[in-house]
């Protein structure tokens, strides 16, 4: 949310702090940003882009820009005009991590002509997201030893295999070649 405001006295214009709020609610959470203004793009004039999350399944956005003195300075409150907004929604990017668990029988890293794919093998992928959170999710490989993890959320993850639930016929240097 980009907020542009104008008549807003700070120490750049020459004026003393003059206490405001920007107040956004969204999903029925309300977030008070203190004194977010004061003039620091020019005399009597400010700009400011605020980071808004609005929860799945909210159906409505409301910003005020408030004339008031939130932390009890005594100050003046600020005399402002709020000039111009806009918003900006972005949709999560959504990936897909897959590949191939195959029995590697000259051990070079790569899948040969000859080295099936090993079916039901236990694949796991542990995500850290861009918000702290973690997104795990396990699944067996296909009949091609092929695995495909679909909607996983923007973050850094780290796919992992569960070497016991790998057929002892399937072990490096066990591996029967097709011809």
């Amino acid at each position: 949310m980009t907020i542009v405001a104008g008549s807003v006295a700070g120490p750049t214009s020459g004026g003393a702090v003059r206490p405001n709020i920007i107040r956004v609610v969204s999903g029925g959470v309300t977030t008070d940003y203190d004194n977010p203004l004061g003039s620091t793009d020019g005399a009597e004039w400010d700009h400011i882009v605020l980071p808004v999350s609005i929860p799945a399944g909210a159906t409505s956005l409301t910003i005020q820009l408030l004339s008031e003195d939130c932390c009890a300075t005594g100050a003046l409150p600020a005399s402002m005009t709020w000039i111009s907004s806009a918003l900006s929604i972005f949709e999560p990017v959504l990936g897909q991590i897959g590949d191939t668990v195959f029995c590697d029988a000259n051990d070079n890293g790569t899948q040969d002509p000859g080295e099936p794919g090993v079916p039901g093998v236990q694949v796991e992928l542990l995500c850290t997201l861009l918000d702290g959170s973690s997104f795990p999710a396990t699944q067996l490989t296909g009949p091609d030893g092929r695995y495909l993890f679909v909607s996983v959320p923007e973050g850094s993850c780290a796919v992992s295999i569960d070497l016991s639930t790998i057929p002892a016929d399937k072990e490096v240097g066990q591996c029967p070649t097709e011809q």
